[in-house]
């Protein structure tokens, strides 16, 4: 993670892997299920088959989740920085 993105922005995944994601800013993010609108307006939601990710605290640390089990695209956002989306695409 940056300051306000994703970095990359889209990963892809096999089922049983995890995801560690790594604040390389010193920058609050809090990571939760969903997106945000083409209008910058959050979008919570959890897809079927999707891993729960309930407002996972980042602040210049390091935080590994899953494992990521169904086959699926999943998104995850940072609820504090408008547009910084992440898809998971489980293969």
């Amino acid at each position: 993670l940056t300051a306000t993105r994703f970095a990359p922005d889209v990963v892809a995944l096999h089922a049983g892997d995890k995801l560690t994601l790594v604040d390389d800013a010193p920058v609050p993010h809090t990571i939760t299920n969903g997106t945000w609108s083409a209008d910058n307006r959050p979008v919570p939601g959890v897809e079927p088959g999707a891993l729960v990710i309930n407002n996972v605290e980042l602040n210049h640390n390091t935080v590994t989740i899953g494992p990521f089990t169904t086959p699926g695209t999943y998104h995850l956002y940072c609820i504090i920085h408008p547009g910084m989306i992440l898809t998971i695409s489980v293969l």
